[in-house]
């Protein structure tokens, strides 16, 4: 089939590379020129396990583009993955949505499908297909699915290739034969509903997994009072099949792009009809307060902060992925920022993106923390394997805190730090950030 992608960030390129590796011909199209440059050069903007050599190896049947018209003009099914951002209230900003549903209706020529992957409030579909509908080329028939992603950075190939279902949500039967046509290479268990219910599957199941990395946050910080120990309270409990061992990682909180974002956007979406979701109210409270566990217990470790020096062993939200939005190893950083080191020392395991990329996020952290503190100094290391660079930053230390879960940062092959390596012992929290998709 004839498939367009419209956006060629996480959700964008890994659909696109999966769908072009089971045959299809995929378009994928953006309105970041430099993206697609880049992209065309076969340089692959973001870090995702397998994504590159997927890409490579279906260049004859996977194209970028930034013409709107040559995307769309036959296309027939186009896939909405564009970014759906937070505002202040905790609803989402919806205007790549509906510009790119703008531009389909303008070019389309022949009947089409338009499923939309984006993360979307419920009841978002039923508008897209009236806005189509009165916008689109008269004789042209356009209908639209939700088709939400559920896909985790750093596994998000495989949640593609080997996903426990497939959600579509139509109206049609033609709808529900198309989209079935377009997964029928993977081979994969379908849940077809009703548009609203698919957008509404969608925040339930981010939001549920929100909710369960809170709770054992809490259980942790209970057992860290009495003397039990988390791990092996949460092998316990994630044994039974009724609650399964994923996400039960205690850590600083989850973090990223989806959780946070679903998790305000659900709550926001809820109280706009007049009810209030208390659980997801008090997973966000936990979540907020989890974040600085790390940093207290550097304090109480080691008193007054102020001209000390603090290694930051991980920037991202979590492991398999080089993005650090909303990850609580910024939100540490700018803290220690604020309260006087004099250094502080990132790292990146296995990104291939340039740590100056994570210093311009920093700089600014540092910038707004303490003016007196402005003076900071920030190192940078890309992390592919622990053993060479171990030392570097972690040398001369007077704290540690390891934010990001990566496994390299808490087996490390040679080296340690010296004087007061913080260590955080099993009873509480000995990792941090989790996210979508990771193990908690």
């Amino acid at each position: 089939m004839k498939i367009t992608i419209a956006g060629a960030g996480y959700v964008g390129l890994v659909t696109a590379a999966c769908l072009a590796d089971k045959g299809h011909d995929v378009i994928c199209v953006d309105v970041n020129e430099e993206k697609i440059q880049r992209l065309n050069e076969g340089i692959v903007p973001i870090y995702e396990p397998g994504l590159e050599p997927l890409i490579q190896r279906n260049s004859a049947r996977l194209r970028f583009t930034t013409n709107d018209v040559e995307a769309y003009r036959w296309a027939e099914v186009i896939m909405i993955a564009v970014g759906t951002p937070p505002l202040p209230d905790g609803s989402v900003k919806l205007d790549d949505v509906w510009e790119t549903l703008r531009r389909i209706a303008a070019s389309v020529e022949r009947d089409c499908l338009v499923a939309i992957k984006s993360t979307v409030p419920v009841g978002t579909g039923d508008e897209a297909a009236r806005f189509v509908a009165e916008n689109g080329r008269a004789g042209v028939r356009i209908d639209v699915v939700s088709n939400p992603e559920f896909l985790s950075q750093g596994t998000a190939v495989r949640d593609t290739l080997q996903a426990p279902r497939i959600v579509l949500g139509v109206e049609s039967e033609r709808a529900e034969r198309v989209m079935k046509d377009v997964y029928a290479p993977l081979a994969l268990p379908y849940v077809v509903t009703d548009r609203r219910s698919a957008e509404m599957i969608k925040y339930a199941a981010n939001v549920f997994l929100a909710l369960k990395i809170s709770y054992i946050n809490e259980i942790a910080n209970v057992c860290e009072l009495v003397g039990a120990d988390i791990q092996a309270v949460a092998e316990g409990i994630g044994m039974d099949p009724r609650i399964g061992r994923r996400f039960l990682r205690a850590g600083v909180g989850y973090g990223g792009s989806c959780l946070p974002k679903d998790a305000n956007a659900l709550y926001s979406l809820a109280a706009s009809h007049g009810y209030s979701l208390k659980t997801v109210w008090a997973a966000m409270d936990v979540n907020e307060k989890q974040k600085w566990k790390l940093f207290e217990k550097a304090r109480a470790h080691l008193g007054v902060l102020s001209d000390r020096t603090a290694a930051v062993l991980g920037a991202a939200f979590k492991p398999g992925t080089d993005d650090v939005r909303e990850s609580p190893a910024l939100a540490n950083i700018e803290r220690l920022i604020a309260e006087g080191p004099l250094c502080v020392s990132g790292t990146r395991p296995l990104s291939n993106m340039s740590p100056a990329v994570l210093a311009m996020q920093l700089f600014a952290a540092r910038d707004r923390g303490s003016h007196s503190r402005r003076g900071c100094l920030f190192h940078f290391h890309r992390m592919a394997g622990c053993a060479a660079i171990w030392p570097s930053p972690l040398q001369g230390a007077d704290e540690n805190p390891a934010c990001g879960g990566w496994t390299e940062l808490l087996r490390p092959e040679g080296g340690r730090s010296r004087r007061s390596d913080l260590r955080i012992n099993r009873a509480a929290h000995s990792l941090g950030g989790a996210g979508k998709g990771g193990d908690g």
